[in-house]
């Protein structure tokens, strides 16, 4: 879903607001941390988040960037991501959430197990995947955004 269709009742909506705080500086919309054309809070040590209608919400990437490598990607405020891991740490690290459901290895479907491979958790992961799943795991029905 395009971002487009996710603010179609925000567009008539007064101009954003911006506030300058101590240690970030956030845009809001009504009241609403809002920003459909950048990050909506930037940190002055660089950290970034992305938030839509008051959740963190990107489509296009993570939603949270921290300057130490730690990255999560948000749909309508629920950690989610189907092409690669929806959070990771700055230790190398990952974690695989759909729908805000954390995912163990033994769930994990032929995107998760081949994303693995390619990214160098090679033989070993792909090992453990394949001894504890017995099913493929199907995508939830399509996210519905309240008005």
């Amino acid at each position: 879903m395009k971002d487009a269709d996710f603010r179609e009742n925000w567009d008539d909506l007064p101009r954003t607001m911006v506030k300058y705080e101590a240690d970030s500086t956030s845009y809001y919309r009504e009241n609403v941390r809002h920003r459909p054309d950048g990050p909506a809070i930037e940190f002055k040590n660089g950290d970034r988040e992305w938030w839509i209608m008051g959740e963190r919400h990107r489509t296009n990437g993570p939603a949270v960037e921290c300057t130490d490598g730690y990255k999560a990607w948000y749909i309508r405020d629920q950690l989610h991501r189907e092409d690669g891991p929806a959070v990771e740490n700055p230790d190398g690290s990952y974690n695989w959430y759909l729908h805000g459901r954390k995912l163990p290895p033994e769930e994990w479907g032929p995107v998760q197990r081949r994303w693995a491979q390619q990214h160098g958790e090679g033989e070993a992961a792909a090992a453990e995947v394949e001894k504890g799943l017995q099913r493929d795991i199907r995508p939830m029905r399509p996210l519905r955004f309240r008005p």
